[in-house]
């Protein structure tokens, strides 16, 4: 791909009192004046609107309009019409040098009428729109004629390993960060080896964060929070004071806590993060303020919603990372033969992902979406990180070797037998036990015998609904890398893919399929197993019904949802099916809004159902609560992690277990929980379990 770069530097002209716009392209450059008048009434009113969120599109289309006109006027306007004829031309980048007297302008808003189809620049894929603001000594006349850009920070090499990501999550936003977190797991967690995703959480002071950047390399800061405008209009960011509350920390204060820091993208996923102060000073806003140490910044210009800032931040990496986890790395080479450009390239990755919340804009969002995130992006630095450079992708295999079946410590298995014997642990259920059981290699052949697990199910119900072939592969890769946490998410892909096609009318095909694969199956000997076991309740995080079918009918009070009113009779332990049940159609968790929605539903859990975890066990003993023990669940799985939190205190002293592969057990997101990692084959885990109940 043939890749463009125009530098515009716009700059005042201190005798005329105009602002001049210079085009530079290597040696070509030409001069003229700047032609929009911001003073316009119809502008102001159009920028009024678009500050208060009440801006159509109609109204962000003609100042588009002008503002391109503005830019290209008489000569700077010929030089670039004759530049991009140049053959071979497919990617346009717009790099614009601003002064602070027009940084608060909508430049993601240019909007070109043409030949080639009239568009929202930074929404057209021929184009890249990034921003330098200027910094204050170019607004200086004795500064000279040249306009003064910001020096370059000192970044070292990268050396060659994973790209490291550091998720920082302060208290107290009172925002959904961790379903921000497990998008992030969810996007980034099936590239093995070539991304390293850690999170800085609970109480982040300026002290911490600092040290945090100090100590580790990393390549990546993304911040999930708030960000505000004090009394005065000075951006603020929210991290944490000592005892944990809040401290809003100037613009000025945030950014030198990256000085030295080496961090090549700083990601700030809250509001105002692109906002000048009220002074209107240069680098006055978080963004433009970070890109003295970061050379590429990506900020929101405006308020942004919890859901829009989750999604957008999804997209964009999705597109940084696209290409690396889809197959062995490929040599630069092959990028080339291909006609892409390779993954890496932060100013590609956040155009699509600008693209796509510009083509899902409608009467109802706001039409200001598309134009909230800014990318601020010094020269030299847009490729984040070479994919060769990356270690090379996990080797892929037909399915995922079966752990060993584990030799349990014996004290472990003494205190988990006394526990369930007195009704003191709740077992979390999933759905690895539909294929724990099987040989490798059977996955296909055995759908019809067998119960299918999530991913089989998933390439069943991707024939009737013209699933592509290829967006099936990379699924299937993708699992096969990352493990079987995948696999529901590879089965929420598929169905999302069908419900996008038809609907309400849809999903119940769909369940009709679900219904069919698993009416009138055995279930496993392991969920028959705990069935008998004398608990006063299990969480199931799958849907196909097996474990109600393992109890019975009649010998479990069935819940089908964690929000759902609990059964008031006292006979059977409580089955909580968490993603519903195939049998009641309005409670599937099956697609990928299905999922969106069931984070929220977490927040209105049930009072008998929390009860279990956060009420003493009895009257005799207050000061006692359950423990749970996850089996046939993965400690990546954000369903697990999500019940997890929503039930117990992150630091809660009770013990927790989980029975995991080999491997698993160095998670960091369980670090804060009482974790006894139990490793080996769960249905040998539940043999032993049973076997010292008595055989129950």
């Amino acid at each position: 791909m043939t890749q463009i770069p125009f530098e515009f530097y716009l700059r005042k002209d201190a005798e005329r009192q105009v602002f001049v716009v210079e085009l530079r392209h290597g040696a070509d450059q030409e001069r003229d004046d700047f032609g929009f008048d911001r003073a316009f009434p119809r502008f102001l009113r159009i920028l009024r609107d678009l500050d208060q969120n009440s801006a159509r599109l109609e109204d962000l289309r003609d100042l588009g309009v002008h503002l391109w006109s503005g830019l290209m006027s008489g000569k700077v306007g010929r030089l670039f019409s004759r530049l991009i004829q140049a053959p071979g031309a497919s990617s346009i980048q717009l790099k614009l040098f601003l002064p602070v007297e027009l940084e608060d302008l909508p430049w993601e808003a240019l909007y070109r009428e043409g030949a080639s189809g009239a568009s929202f620049i930074a929404a057209h894929p021929d184009y890249i729109v990034t921003r330098v603001p200027l910094a204050a000594a170019a607004e200086d006349p004795a500064a000279g004629d040249g306009p003064r850009t910001l020096p370059p920070p000192v970044i070292a090499p990268r050396p060659a390993g994973p790209v490291r990501i550091l998720a920082v999550l302060p208290l107290g936003s009172n925002l959904d960060v961790e379903r921000e977190w497990n998008r992030l797991q969810l996007t980034l967690g099936s590239l093995a080896g070539q991304v390293d995703l850690q999170r800085l959480d609970g109480r982040v002071t300026p002290s911490r964060l600092a040290q945090e950047l100090r100590r580790e390399r990393w390549d990546v800061v993304h911040y999930a929070g708030h960000g505000d405008r004090g009394e005065s209009g000075s951006p603020l960011i929210l991290l944490n004071n000592e005892g944990g509350g809040p401290a809003w920390v100037y613009a000025d204060v945030f950014a030198n806590l990256f000085a030295a820091s080496g961090v090549r993208l700083a990601v700030l996923n809250c509001c105002y993060g692109a906002q000048l102060d009220g002074e209107r000073r240069s680098l006055s806003s978080l963004g433009a303020a970070l890109l003295r140490f970061v050379p590429a910044v990506v900020a929101m210009r405006w308020e942004i919603g919890d859901d829009a800032a989750i999604d957008f931040a999804d997209r964009m990496y999705h597109y940084l990372f696209q290409g690396i986890g889809g197959g062995a790395a490929r040599q630069a080479d092959a990028w080339q033969e291909a006609a892409v450009p390779p993954p890496g390239r932060i100013d590609l990755a956040l155009g699509q992902a600008r693209r796509e919340m510009f083509e899902a804009t409608s009467e109802q969002s706001p039409a200001r979406l598309f134009l909230t995130p800014v990318i601020y992006l010094l020269s030299g630095h847009e490729q984040l990180f070479d994919p060769t450079t990356l270690p090379a992708a996990a080797a892929l295999q037909e399915e995922v070797p079966l752990p060993p079946a584990g030799s349990f410590p014996e004290a472990e298995l003494a205190d988990l037998v006394r526990l369930l014997r007195h009704g003191y642990c709740v077992p979390v259920v999933g759905s690895r036990f539909l294929t724990a059981s099987r040989p490798r290699g059977t996955a296909g052949a055995a759908v019809d015998a067998e119960p299918p697990g999530p991913l089989e199910l998933a390439r069943l119900l991707g024939r009737p609904a013209a699933y592509p072939a290829e967006r099936g592969e990379n699924d299937d890769q993708l699992c096969r890398r990352a493990g079987d946490w995948m696999h529901l998410m590879a089965l929420a892909w598929v169905c999302e893919h069908h419900l996008a096609k038809a609907g309400e009318e849809r999903r119940y095909k769909l369940i009709d399929i679900i219904g069919a694969a698993y009416t009138n199956k055995q279930p496993p000997l392991a969920l028959r197993r705990i069935a008998a076991w004398p608990v006063p309740a299990v969480f199931y995080l799958y849907f196909d019904g097996l474990l109600e079918a393992a109890y019975g009918k009649g010998r479990a009070r069935v819940v089908d949802g964690v929000d759902r009113p609990v059964p008031r009779s006292e006979g059977g332990p409580l089955l909580v099916h968490v993603l519903g049940s195939y049998k009641h159609a309005e409670s599937l968790v099956l697609s990928e809004s299905d999922h969106e929605d069931l984070w929220d539903r977490f927040k209105k859990i049930s009072r008998p159902i929390s009860a279990l975890l956060t009420e003493p066990v009895s009257d005799l003993e207050p000061t006692l609560r359950r423990s749970l023990l996850f089996l046939g669940v993965s400690p990546r799985d954000p369903v697990a992690r999500r019940l997890a939190r929503r039930l117990l205190e992150q630091r809660s002293p009770r013990p927790i277990y989980f029975a995991c592969n080999p491997g698993e057990e160095d998670d960091p997101y369980w670090r804060d929980y009482p974790v006894t990692w139990l490793q080996g084959d769960p249905s040998a885990l539940v043999e032993k379990l049973s076997a010292g109940l008595g055989g129950s």
